[in-house]
């Protein structure tokens, strides 16, 4: 499996896509009550689905890399590189947008208030589940699929019958077939 591009690594992020997502449907919104112009919500709309198909593709090829690294295999192709510095570049540079839209979102519209304190909320929320990272303070988890190896038994091949020892007895195994039709309480409607 190829891996996806620079790109949708970058928007496939779960971060960034939901983010990206987010502003999409904000901007549907916005379009409803009449302050965000037509074609800048088509736009967003697009970019939102663009993260969606992204981050399909990022989770797709992430599934199939975990499944084939757990079987031993190598790693298939080139490496990307990391993509973590970018990733909380990227998402830090959101947030800040996101901040200093929430501090001046008036406050006689109530679903900007709404939008803002949602915001808030968040933020908060990430940034305890970041500390808690931080400090290992982790629910314990179940085993990680990762490291599990995958075990194949290959039993001793089993011998199969020669064509001669089938073609003699077709004739018995066709007779145990009609025996056990004729003994089925649902025959077919044709059949006598």
């Amino acid at each position: 499996m190829r891996p996806p591009s620079t790109f949708q690594w970058l928007i496939g992020n779960p971060v960034v896509g939901c983010l990206l997502s987010v502003l999409a449907l904000a901007s549907l919104a916005g379009w409803f009550t009449g302050d965000v112009p037509g074609l800048l919500t088509l736009l967003a709309i697009w970019i939102g689905a663009m993260a969606g198909r992204a981050m399909e593709r990022v989770n797709a090829y992430t599934r199939w890399q975990r499944e084939w690294s757990g079987m031993g295999g190598g790693g298939g192709g080139m490496r990307l590189p990391s993509l973590k510095a970018l990733r909380i570049l990227a998402a830090l540079i959101v947030w800040l947008i996101f901040a200093v839209w929430s501090l001046e979102a008036p406050a006689d519209d109530p679903w900007m208030q709404t939008a803002a304190v949602l915001f808030w909320i968040g933020t908060a929320v990430m940034g305890f589940a970041a500390v808690a990272r931080a400090l290992g303070l982790r629910a314990p988890h179940r085993r990680d699929k990762v490291t599990a190896k995958v075990s194949v038994c290959v039993c001793r091949p089993v011998h199969s019958p020669s064509l001669r020892a089938i073609y003699e007895n077709v004739g018995a195994i066709s007779r145990i077939g009609q025996e056990l039709h004729h003994r089925s309480p649902h025959k077919h409607p044709t059949s006598p």
